[in-house]
C-alpha cells in the first residue's frame, strides 16, 4: 500500500463522511426542535411552493368560515326584527277585525283601535329604519333589489321578487297566451246566463267564488187607465189616436181608429201592441227602447202599462215615470184631449243584492234580455262581467270556477318557461341570475315589456378565493313598502294610509294587512333559506375543506417525530463512529516512522 504523510486520504474521507453525518443531524435536530420538515426552501423546494399554497387556501378557508359565521349573525339580527314586525302586522289585523264588527262598536271604540293601529304603525317603522348590524342598516330599503317595469304600462300585471338580476335593463315577454275563463254552476237557478255572449273577469283568483244573489230584482211597473166609451168622445173609423210617453211627442204612438169603432177594445190592444212592438222607442218584447209600454183590456177600458205582466220588460231596479195624455183629431179639423189616470205617476222597481264572495254589489240594470252585460266586483276590486238571464236575477247561489290565464314567459333571450297568472315562476337571464315573477291575474293577451333592475344586493364573501360570494337582497319593512299594489275599496295605497276607523276602511285595511303579513313571512323564509341552505351549509363545507386542506399540508410541512427521531440516533451513531474513525484515520502517517527506523 502506498503511505503519505502529506496527504492524509483516508482522514479525509473519514472527515467528508464525518460532516455529512454532522449536517444530517444537524437538520433531524433542527426539525426535531421545530417539529416542521421544511424549514427553507432548501429543505424541499417543490414541497416548498406546495405547502405555502396550501398556507394560503387555509388561511382563506378560515376567514371564509369568520366571514360565514359573522352572516349568519347579520341575517339573524334581520330575522329578529322582520319577526317583530310581524308580531306588530298580527297585532293590527286584530285590531282591524275588531273595527270591522261596527254593529256593535261606537265612534270611540272605532278611535280607540285607530290609535292603537298608529301607534304599532311607527313601532313598524321605526323598526325598519334602526335594525342595523353594526353600522349597516338592514331592512329600511338600502339593501333592497328591485325590478320595475320601465315604461309604467304594466299591461302584463307583473310583480318581481327575490332579484338577483343585475342592474341594467332587460325585456319580458309572453307567448301562446290562453286568457282566463270561468264557468257558472247552478248558474239558472239565480237567473244568470250560463252561456253568456260576452264576458271578463279582471284580477279574480283562479278557484271558486261565491255568487249570492241575496234580493231578488223586479221591474217597475206602472199602469194608467182610460174608460173610451166614458170620454165623451166619438170617434169615427179613421180618426186617430196618439199618445205620449213621459210627454215626449218625438217618441209619440199614433193610432188608426179600427172599421169596428172606438168602442172596440179588443181592436184597440192590438192596434197599440202592434203600434209598440213596430216602435224603435218602445216594444213589449224588451229588444230596446227607452220606455216601455203595452196595452191591455179591462172591460171597457184601455190599460196602458211600462212593463209586460210577465215583467219581463223594464230593468230592475228603473224608476218608470209616464206622463200619458191621448190627442183625439176627429174628422182632421179638431183636437180634443184626453187625460190618462196616469199621467205624472212615478213606479220603482227592487234593485238585485249579488254577493261577489261576500262583498254586496247593486245591480240595477240587467234588461231582462240577456244581453246586457252586469259586471260585479269583490272586496279588492276585482271584476266579473255576467248577463242576467230574461227573467231577472232570483234569489240563490251560485259558484263561480275561474281557470286563471296561461302562457309561455321569457326573460330576454333565454328559453322560455310556462306560467300560470297568479303562481310564482322563475326566470333567468344569460349570466344564471334569476328572479320570481308573478303575472297577475288581470292580464288578457299576450305581450312585451321592458323592465329595469336595480341590484343593492348585500355581498358575502363566503369562500376562500376570487368571486366565491354569495348575494341576498334584504326588502324595505317600512309601513310605506308594504301593503303595495293592493285593490281595496277604500284605495288605500300603502300601510301607512290605512284607516280603520270606517266598516270599509277596516275591511280594506285586512286586505292590506294579509298582503303585508304574506310578505314579511316571504322576506323571513327567504332569509331562512339563505341562512341553513348557503351560510350554515357552505360553513360546514368550508370547516370540512380547512381541516382536510391542512391535513394535506401537515403531510407536507410537518415533522414525523418518529421517522425523524429514528433518522436522528442514525445520524447521531455515524457522527459518534465518524469521529472514532476520524480518529484512527488520523494515526495513519505515523506508520512511516516504522520504515525510517
Amino acid at each position: 500500500m502506498a503511505l503519505r504523510i502529506n496527504n492524509n486520504i483516508a482522514s479525509l474521507t473519514a472527515q467528508r463522511y464525518l460532516g455529512k453525518s454532522d449536517r444530517a443531524m444537524g437538520k433531524s435536530l433542527e426539525r426535531l426542535s421545530s417539529g416542521m420538515r421544511i424549514n427553507r426552501a432548501a429543505d424541499n423546494p417543490a414541497g416548498l411552493v406546495t405547502s405555502e399554497k396550501q398556507r394560503a387556501q387555509i388561511a382563506g378557508l378560515n376567514q371564509a368560515i369568520e366571514n360565514s359565521e359573522r352572516g349568519i349573525s347579520m341575517i339573524q339580527t334581520a330575522e329578529a326584527a322582520l319577526t317583530e314586525v310581524q308580531s306588530l302586522l298580527t297585532k293590527i289585523r286584530g285590531l282591524a277585525l275588531d273595527s270591522a264588527n261596527s254593529a256593535v262598536n261606537d265612534a270611540n271604540a272605532l278611535a280607540a283601535n285607530q290609535s292603537e293601529i298608529n301607534d304599532a304603525l311607527a313601532s313598524i317603522d321605526r323598526i325598519a329604519s334602526t335594525a342595523q348590524f353594526g353600522s349597516k342598516q338592514l331592512i329600511d330599503g338600502t339593501n333592497e333589489n328591485t325590478v320595475s317595469v320601465t315604461d309604467g304600462s304594466d299591461s302584463l300585471h307583473l310583480t318581481f321578487t327575490n332579484s338577483a338580476l343585475a342592474t341594467g335593463t332587460n325585456n319580458v315577454t309572453v307567448s301562446g297566451f290562453s286568457a282566463a275563463t270561468y264557468s257558472v254552476a247552478n248558474a239558472s237557478t239565480v237567473g244568470i246566463s250560463a252561456t253568456p255572449t260576452t264576458y271578463g273577469i279582471s284580477g279574480v283568483k283562479a278557484g271558486d267564488h261565491t255568487l249570492k244573489v241575496t234580493q231578488a230584482s223586479s221591474a217597475a211597473v206602472l199602469t194608467g187607465t182610460v174608460d173610451i166609451t166614458a170620454a165623451g168622445i166619438a170617434l169615427a173609423t179613421g180618426d186617430t189616436l196618439t199618445v205620449e210617453a213621459s210627454g215626449t211627442a218625438a217618441e209619440a204612438l199614433t193610432v188608426l181608429v179600427g172599421d169596428n169603432g172606438a168602442d172596440d177594445i179588443d181592436e184597440w190592444v192590438t192596434a197599440w201592441n202592434n203600434a209598440i212592438d213596430a216602435s224603435t222607442n218602445y216594444s213589449t218584447t224588451g229588444a230596446g227602447g227607452k220606455t216601455l209600454l203595452s196595452a191591455q183590456k179591462s172591460g171597457n177600458t184601455l190599460v196602458f202599462s211600462t212593463a209586460k205582466t210577465d215583467n219581463s220588460a223594464s230593468d230592475e231596479g228603473s224608476s218608470a215615470s209616464v206622463t200619458i195624455s191621448a190627442e183625439v183629431i176627429v174628422a182632421a179639423a179638431s183636437l180634443d184631449e184626453i187625460g190618462f189616470a196616469a199621467g205624472n205617476r212615478t213606479a220603482t222597481g227592487t234593485n238585485a243584492i249579488v254577493e261577489f264572495d261576500n262583498y254586496a254589489n247593486t245591480v240595477t240594470s240587467t234588461g231582462f234580455d240577456a244581453t246586457t252585460a252586469i259586471t260585479l266586483s269583490d272586496v279588492n276590486g276585482n271584476t266579473l262581467s255576467i248577463q242576467a238571464g230574461a227573467t231577472g236575477l232570483n234569489a240563490g247561489t251560485a259558484i263561480l270556477t275561474v281557470a286563471a290565464a296561461r302562457g309561455n314567459i321569457a326573460l330576454d333571450n333565454s328559453s322560455s318557461v310556462a306560467f300560470t297568472a297568479g303562481v310564482k315562476t322563475t326566470l333567468t337571464d344569460a349570466s344564471g341570475n334569476t328572479v320570481n315573477v308573478l303575472v297577475g291575474e288581470g292580464i288578457t293577451a299576450a305581450g312585451a315589456e321592458g323592465i329595469t333592475a336595480v341590484n343593492n344586493a348585500l355581498v358575502f364573501q363566503i369562500g376562500a378565493n376570487q368571486n366565491q360570494t354569495v348575494k341576498i337582497g334584504l326588502d324595505s319593512a317600512s309601513i310605506g313598502q308594504l301593503g303595495r299594489n293592493v285593490t281595496n275599496s277604500s284605495n288605500f295605497a300603502s300601510l301607512s294610509e290605512i284607516d280603520a276607523s270606517t266598516s270599509s276602511g277596516a275591511q280594506s285595511t285586512l286586505a292590506l294587512i294579509d298582503n303585508a303579513i304574506t310578505k314579511i313571512s316571504t322576506m323571513r323564509s327567504s332569509l331562512g333559506s339563505f341562512q341553513s341552505n348557503t351560510l350554515e351549509s357552505n360553513l360546514n363545507n368550508l370547516r370540512i375543506a380547512s381541516e382536510n386542506m391542512t391535513a394535506a399540508e401537515s403531510t407536507l410541512r410537518d415533522t414525523d417525530f418518529a421517522a425523524e427521531m429514528a433518522e436522528f440516533t442514525k445520524n447521531q451513531i455515524l457522527v459518534q463512529a465518524g469521529m472514532t474513525v476520524l480518529s484512527n484515520a488520523a494515526q495513519i502517517p505515523q506508520s512511516v516512522m516504522t520504515l525510517l527506523r
